[in-house]
């Protein structure tokens, strides 16, 4: 484990900068300023996406290491799948406590019913049923398999959630769309953002790579 301290030291450093970038040096935001009133509402932004997006990460990282397994059948593939999944629900709970502030902040109420938040919340309870069902098989290559299988089937159901269901115009979400929306940030604050998603990436590779070394070893005694 040693061997990640360099990383470790890089990730600490980069979101110290990125807390001083979000926080002090990126003026409040024009566009949220006119549609919320407030524009230092937009810097909960340089968190709650990257968040949310490295969540999905995680989650396609389990799909992957479940269709591993299932080829493969090795206990390595199954291990890397359940801890990207556990790594995904911790950065969608930030993304859905981060997302329920500024709901808060912008219409009134934590929980709004809207289309992202909704799904996000689907998200959660769908991936927090992996973990029951992990927990309820006793069979270890049972347990495996039929998580295999889960982490399989709920990241094509994720894409929907994630992707999809917010977009369709029926659904009306009152979400605010500034970063898909070209031109929607000033060139200060997209630089910022990417950044912050960067500097997400990295934290989570990091806690990844170190939650899967813990992991083999507690499996090795």
């Amino acid at each position: 484990m040693s061997s990640s301290k360099p990383f470790q030291l890089v990730i600490g450093v980069a979101m110290a900068v990125l807390i001083v970038l979000a926080f002090v040096v990126v003026p409040p935001s024009g566009d949220f300023e006119s549609m919320f009133g407030d524009g230092n509402l937009a810097r909960v932004m340089f968190f709650h996406v990257p968040c949310a997006l490295v969540s999905f990460l995680s989650f396609v990282v389990a799909a992957v290491h479940g269709g591993r397994y299932l080829k493969r059948r090795d206990s390595e593939s199954d291990l890397k799948s359940a801890v990207a999944i556990e790594l995904g629900l911790f950065f969608c709970v930030i993304a859905a406590v981060t997302g329920a502030v500024f709901a808060k902040a912008t219409w009134g109420a934590y929980w709004h019913w809207d289309p992202r938040q909704t799904s996000l919340a689907i998200l959660l309870l769908m991936y927090a049923a992996y973990r029951a069902l992990r927990g309820a098989v006793v069979d270890p290559e049972t347990r495996a398999g039929v998580s295999a299988v889960y982490a399989l089937l709920s990241i094509v159901a994720g894409t929907f959630l994630f992707f999809v269901v917010p977009r369709i115009p029926a659904m009306h979400s009152i979400h605010p769309d500034v970063i898909a929306k070209r031109g929607g940030m000033d060139p200060m604050f997209r630089t910022v953002f990417f950044y912050a998603m960067a500097v997400f990436t990295g934290l989570y590779a990091w806690i990844y790579g170190l939650s899967v070394q813990v992991r083999r070893l507690a499996a090795e005694r």
